[in-house]
């Protein structure tokens, strides 16, 4: 399946997104937040904003705030499989959800706790209980093959390793796979790009976290993902070498500009964190370049990554604020707001 960049079908949706995106919370919205006196003041504020008005009108308690961000992002799907015209797209965005309830799934029901199904979520292509019940029967005759093939596997793999961590990138690589067989280089360069520098940055994580723990060559190839601008073979190349190698050939590419501070603050200090969030705000900027298309997928997927984003970041204030955190603190976790 193709998807053409600037696709003039989508012009009615854009001109929609370009509306809610007026609505995005901003720096200045965000800091409101934080400087509140804490959450259900926050909260008080938030509702100021449209899009999330009418949910907090029922919240009775400030520590059920979650009810609300699933809601915004339960809207948020419905919205767009009203707007989204190819059915295959759709079912690409929707897919991470699936892989998330997978792994909650797979994760709770072989660790025997019973208390999950609150945290799956509705924005799948599959059904969470119907997924839930396949998984508990070792059956999935009714979904998709691939999707079949690689869950039954998955499911194989943690019975077998217990591993929440291998589940993890062998789940997220079955992802990247479906990805890139959907996405056309030339026609959709501009997804194309995007996933290809989240594999980047999700690889480089993965190459400073296996040699932090010195847990072998063996592990580092079994996790890299593929189909990133750096090869999985070049980080192969240097787990053995160096740290100083490895800062070289970042230096070479395009990210050392934005990361190459955070890759030695983990140098020093064996912290991910603040590499983490450089890598999520690194990605948040590329996806800005989505509001000065006029045409195409991308103002869409660019507005929902933008939701996305802002649900985190939501979230990690409301959080902070019920647990008492400095406000320095919760600023300086923040990832970057798309607006």
């Amino acid at each position: 399946m193709k998807y053409r960049q600037g696709d003039t079908k989508y012009a009615f949706a854009v001109g929609k997104i370009r509306q809610l995106e007026t609505r995005l919370l901003d720096r200045q919205a965000i800091e409101r937040l934080i400087e509140a006196e804490d959450a259900d003041e926050s909260i008080k504020l938030l509702s100021e904003n449209q899009d999330y008005s009418q949910d907090i009108k029922g919240l009775k308690n400030p520590a059920s705030f979650e009810n609300i961000l699933e809601a915004q992002l339960d809207s948020l799907y419905k919205l767009f499989k009203f707007i989204c015209q190819e059915h295959e797209l759709l079912e690409l965005c929707r897919l991470k959800y699936d892989l998330l309830n997978l792994k909650i799934i797979i994760r709770n029901i072989a660790g025997e706790q019973k208390d999950f199904e609150a945290r799956l979520n509705d924005r799948g292509n599959i059904a969470k209980f119907a997924l839930k019940e396949a998984v508990v029967k070792k059956e999935f005759r009714d979904m998709p093959k691939q999707f079949a093939d690689m869950a039954r596997h998955a499911v194989l793999l943690f019975e077998t390793t217990k591993d929440p961590q291998k589940l993890d990138i062998f789940i997220d690589k079955y992802f990247y796979k479906v990805v890139f067989g959907a996405l056309d280089k030339d026609m959709h360069s501009f997804l194309y790009k995007y996933y290809q520098m989240a594999i980047d940055l999700a690889n480089i994580k993965i190459f400073l976290r296996i040699k932090q723990q010195t847990l072998g060559a063996g592990i580092l190839k079994e996790s890299l993902i593929e189909n990133g601008t750096i090869t999985a073979k070049s980080l192969l190349g240097m787990y053995d070498t160096p740290f100083v190698e490895f800062t070289k050939k970042m230096q070479r590419t395009d990210y050392w500009a934005s990361l190459g501070d955070e890759i030695e603050d983990w140098s020093k200090t064996g912290s991910l964190e603040k590499f983490e969030k450089a890598s999520d705000d690194y990605l948040i900027e590329y996806l800005k370049q989505a509001k000065y298309l006029a045409f195409g997928f991308e103002p869409l997927a660019g507005y929902m990554f933008a939701k996305e984003n802002e649900v985190k970041i939501i979230r990690n204030v409301l959080v902070g604020k019920l647990y008492g955190r400095p406000e320095a603190s919760i600023r300086e976790s923040l990832r970057q707001s798309y607006v």
